[in-house]
């Protein structure tokens, strides 16, 4: 996305897209009646904000599915800009807790590459261009859009912290405090998720803005569903959202 082209005028055709019904359950309610349609053999909900109908859409969980389910609702109506949302784990070196909200500011694949002789370091870049991601392997971002959400909530939030920094995809959920500091170590990154890098590819390729609004559930590193609330994650993602949409 050509950052000079990008301004906020007209930006009338809004998608949100999540990976299950849970994690925008209260958006949809803070918006009383909505329509239910399908996409893609995906769900898709149409609600009203302020006059304007803004779709969301449920992917399904990991690369696959949100691949699948961005695509078909950008061939089915192309939105003006796309925005992802739902839970995710934090990293313990952001100093974040768990219902803190972060914004991306890259996205990256973890597992595109070449596995590394050395275990101890990360996957080595394909020898070839993948189109919409750069030479070490970051998919690029909306900078304007991710900041203007960024600043929205920032300026309108008194419930979570805010961050913005690079976010990380995975297909399988780190479980481990070794693996939690390998991934620190080598990516620095804010957030752990299964879909932000697909839907963030698919967004650059089709030349539409994109920004990835996410809040905490659980903290990377070794299991512990005890600790886990996906419940104030689900609420606080719904709450950033109607924020910016506002």
């Amino acid at each position: 996305m050509d950052e000079a082209l990008f301004t906020f005028e007209k930006r009338k055709n809004i998608l949100i897209a999540a990976a299950v019904y849970e994690e925008v359950e209260a958006l949809l309610g803070f918006y009383g009646k909505f329509e239910k349609s399908v996409v893609g053999l995906k769900d898709l909900y149409l609600i009203d904000v302020n006059g304007q109908t803004v779709r969301v859409l449920i992917t399904g969980p990991g690369m696959i599915n949100a691949s699948q389910g961005i695509t078909a609702a950008i061939e089915s109506e192309r939105p003006d800009l796309i925005i992802q949302t739902g839970c995710a784990g934090v990293f313990r070196h952001t100093g974040l807790s768990i219902g803190d909200v972060a914004v991306a500011s890259t996205e990256r694949d973890i597992h595109l590459g070449i596995e590394s002789e050395d275990p101890s370091d990360p996957p080595i870049s394909l020898p070839f261009r993948i189109p919409g991601t750069g030479k070490n392997g970051d998919i690029k971002i909306c900078r304007a859009l991710s900041e203007f959400c960024f600043r929205s909530i920032s300026s309108s939030s008194r419930d979570f912290n805010v961050s913005m920094g690079p976010f990380i995809t995975v297909s399988t959920i780190t479980a481990t405090d070794d693996r939690a500091s390998l991934l620190e170590r080598w990516f620095s990154p804010v957030m752990e998720s299964m879909e932000g890098a697909a839907t963030a590819l698919v967004a650059e390729i089709y030349g539409i803005p994109y920004a990835e609004v996410r809040a905490a559930s659980n903290f990377v590193g070794k299991r512990d569903r005890s600790s886990w609330d996906l419940p104030l994650a689900f609420r606080n993602a719904s709450s950033a959202i109607s924020i910016i949409l506002k």
